[in-house]
């Protein structure tokens, strides 16, 4: 597995690099924030500012109802072969049948750690505050507008969230925003695949549930409720992350809120080109059908494109 970023050595000097204009742009690591590290991005091909990699890519799988705690923001999913569904790509009101996609998909996976709840507001702002980002360092991350969900004020101490709501999922996010984040905390986007095994939708030994092209929701084929996801039925829209209110939709893995709530980007191309157009985007939304968050529903979006439900989770 190919990581996007990589650190480099102290003492690099100044390199000629053939981008340098990017997010947190570097050339050496005095050029970075005290907390962070000048590393290579393999996509941008350029030289940014990104955190330590996380040394251990697939920490012990933590308990459940311990939200909040460091401990336990990441679970474990271990190395091994699995079986996917091949993507099925309906129209938005129309549902993947029995078999849908056709045969299954077989990818051999290393161990990976990814986080147990979305990326919050509370979150990104404080990242964005860490970093001394303004208005400037942003462009192109996430939709600043009237109706964004984070505000820049000079004044107050740079960014701030929008209302009561800092638990709620940081959406409106490009592709870039997603990946920029992932990479400012030693992470990164998680793969199609990784995304689909954590999701339990992988058949594996570990995994007894319907999986590969019978595959439905992280909990199973039983339908949706809204003590399982935060999607249209459930009204309200956006909600706080992986309350225990739905803990009966955490995936085998022990992931919360993998449809529903925010949709989410990953690495994964959804049209084959080089560079690709369109990122796989997975798992519905707040605003999303049942029929929308189906396991083997594979959607897209152009990586300069933002939704009020699409967010972000990290693997690593």
């Amino acid at each position: 597995m190919l990581a996007a970023l990589a650190l480099l050595p102290l003492g690099t000097g100044c390199l000629d690099w053939s981008k340098t204009d990017g997010p947190f742009a570097c050339q050496d690591h005095e050029d970075c924030p005290e907390s962070l590290r000048c590393g290579y991005d393999t996509e941008l091909k350029a030289a940014v500012c990104v955190a330590e990699p996380f040394a251990e890519p697939c920490p012990p799988l933590p308990a459940p109802g311990c939200y909040g705690r460091p401990s336990c923001e990441w679970s474990c999913v271990p190395a091994g072969s699995a079986r996917l569904p091949e993507p099925c790509r309906p129209s938005p009101d129309s549902e993947c049948s029995d078999g849908a996609g056709g045969a299954e998909v077989a990818v051999e996976l290393e161990a990976f750690g990814i986080r147990r709840y979305e990326v919050t507001r509370g979150e990104f702002v404080s990242w964005l505050r860490e970093l001394g980002a303004d208005e400037d360092t942003v462009f192109g991350w996430f939709d600043g507008g009237d109706e964004g969900p984070l505000r820049y004020d000079p004044t107050a101490g740079g960014w701030r969230v929008t209302g009561d709501k800092a638990l709620r999922p940081m959406t409106t996010v490009t592709h870039l925003g997603a990946r920029t984040y992932c990479a400012g905390i030693g992470a990164r986007l998680c793969t199609d695949a990784e995304w689909l095994v954590a999701a339990g939708a992988g058949c594996r030994d570990d995994i007894t549930a319907a999986c590969g092209a019978e595959a439905r929701f992280p909990w199973g084929t039983g339908a949706p409720t809204c003590e399982r996801a935060q999607f249209a039925a459930c009204g309200a829209g956006l909600a706080p992350v992986g309350i225990e209110e739905r803990a009966a939709g955490v995936s085998p893995y022990g992931v919360y809120d993998l449809v529903g709530n925010a949709s989410e980007w990953t690495s994964g191309c959804a049209d084959g080109n080089e560079p690709c157009l369109r990122r796989a985007v997975r798992g519905g939304g707040a605003e999303a059908s049942e029929l929308q968050l189906d396991l083997r529903r594979a959607d897209s979006g152009s990586p300069t494109e933002t939704a009020m439900s699409r967010g972000i989770r990290c693997c690593r």
